[in-house]
């Protein structure tokens, strides 16, 4: 009988799947270790009577009572439903514990209502795992950017005592509120004006042209602006693996760089003309603090007097988009913007944004809250104090397009040297101004151009009702 157990493991090893599934339990990251049951118990006694019942359906607006779960109380139901739109829009799977995640949109309310995939089922929190790829997970990870900040604006509208109305058109105004809904829905118009106010917001440019012409372009104004910098306000504060600064850099430099940087269009925020005026219109704006960014893990490279590190950033393509990916869509590191504030300015400002996290955290946390405010991590914003100057982070990227040769050729626009080619980014903040009255920037929109550059996010929708 020992013979033969051995002879049918042997069996079962040579299933690619089941040795798989052998490897992920024995591993000592499984979250089921900690239950006490070995593989051996799982394969032979709990596998098969698990799997067996599992049924494949499809889920779509023909088959709504495909899952019934009154009818089979009894044993539960299992199955992998498949489908799109009645899925993402209108239905909690009961008991959901993975998900394969393949709709791709830029649309608020679809990723807020895309939430109920990331599984439910009470008492196994733990345990659930949700598959996307990485442009999803960078939106994911912006719209919850977008719902804190909503909520420490709220939180600070509270503070001074002002009200919903006089709070509710700076939201609604805000440049992402753009893809707040489907873009069919904006019809035809070539152009839309937006006005908005910038105060208090930080913002980057993740999302670049795929044009080698336009990356050397932008490269070597973003060296004349460091050029231009140096001849008029001397050299930097920093050295090494630290950050090259000014204070007090003339607005009419940053103008002139934000206007001819060639930024791509889905960066709503960054169009330097908008960006131009606004700065123009507010005499707060007239002088800046610059940031050049260094990595400690790069050799310097020559820009111009300088000698900058740069700092290495994975990028992907999608739809000739060329993207920073990962989890956060992030170009720097938090917290950059406390540059320019002195010790007692900054300080105050991650005290003020702790105060106004204080009653969330205690509610979460309870005993343990003080422990946890002490040990946040402070967003960019939060530096974004009146009385100070505006921002200009600059980000010299040394790019890695993947980790196959397959993948590095459909990530790697076509003629770039990885030895001498850089991509260049930028952060941008402004301070929050004092007052009532905003100061607005005005932003034309093509929104045909738009559509036309996520088509594919509507006609998913659209097609939805011929799945099979």
């Amino acid at each position: 009988m020992a013979n033969a157990a051995i002879v049918a493991e042997k069996r079962k090893s040579k299933n690619e799947y089941l040795s798989q599934l052998r490897n992920d339990w024995n591993d000592k990251k499984n979250p089921f270790i900690a239950l006490g049951v070995s593989w051996d118990k799982v394969q032979h006694l709990y596998l098969l009577p698990a799997i067996s019942t599992i049924e494949v359906r499809t889920i779509n607006q023909k088959s709504s009572g495909n899952l019934d779960y009154t009818a089979s109380s009894d044993a539960g139901l299992r199955v992998i439903a498949v489908g799109g739109l009645s899925l993402s829009r209108g239905l909690t799977l009961e008991g959901l514990m993975v998900s394969y995640f393949h709709r791709n949109t830029q649309m608020y309310d679809t990723l807020m209502q895309m939430g109920r995939w990331f599984g439910y089922r009470v008492g196994y929190e733990r345990f659930f795992r949700i598959w996307m790829p990485d442009d999803s997970i960078g939106w994911y990870a912006h719209i919850t950017q977008a719902s804190n900040e909503l909520r420490e604006d709220i939180a600070r509208m509270n503070r001074m005592g002002a009200t919903p109305m006089e709070f509710g058109l700076r939201v609604r105004a805000h440049p992402t509120s753009l893809i707040v809904t489907a873009r069919n829905k904006m019809k035809h118009a070539e152009k839309k004006v937006y006005y908005i106010t910038l105060d208090g917001e930080f913002f980057e440019t993740p999302r670049f042209r795929n044009d080698i012409e336009v990356i050397r372009a932008n490269k070597r104004r973003t060296d004349k602006l460091v050029s231009a910098i140096v001849r008029q306000c001397g050299q930097p504060i920093g050295s090494g693996n630290q950050p090259f600064f000014w204070n007090n850099v003339p607005k009419e430099i940053v103008c002139e760089y934000l206007r001819t940087y060639e930024n791509h269009y889905l960066n709503m925020e960054a169009d330097g003309e908008a960006l131009e005026k606004y700065i123009k219109a507010n005499s707060r704006f007239d002088t800046w603090d610059v940031l050049v960014t260094n990595s400690s893990t790069s050799e310097a490279v020559s820009i111009g007097e300088l000698q900058v590190r740069p700092t290495k950033r994975p990028l992907s393509k999608k739809s000739s988009v060329l993207s920073v990916y990962g989890g956060k869509m992030r170009v720097g590191t938090m917290g950059l913007t406390k540059h320019g504030l002195d010790t007692n300015r900054k300080t105050e400002a991650e005290e003020a944004y702790r105060e106004s996290k204080r009653p969330k955290y205690e509610l979460k946390y309870g005993d343990k809250a003080e422990e946890k405010l002490a040990k946040m991590s402070i967003p960019d914003r939060a530096y974004l104090i009146q009385d100070r100057n505006p921002i200009l982070i600059i980000h010299y990227l040394i790019p890695t397009f993947g980790s196959t040769e397959q993948e590095i050729n459909d990530n790697k626009p076509a003629g770039f040297d990885n030895a001498n080619d850089l991509i260049v980014a930028y952060g941008i903040g402004f301070p929050r101004l004092a007052g009532s009255d905003p100061v607005y920037a005005e932003y034309y929109v093509n929104t045909v151009e738009q559509r036309q550059g996520f088509v594919d996010e509507i006609e998913e929708d659209q097609f939805d009702d011929n799945e099979d």
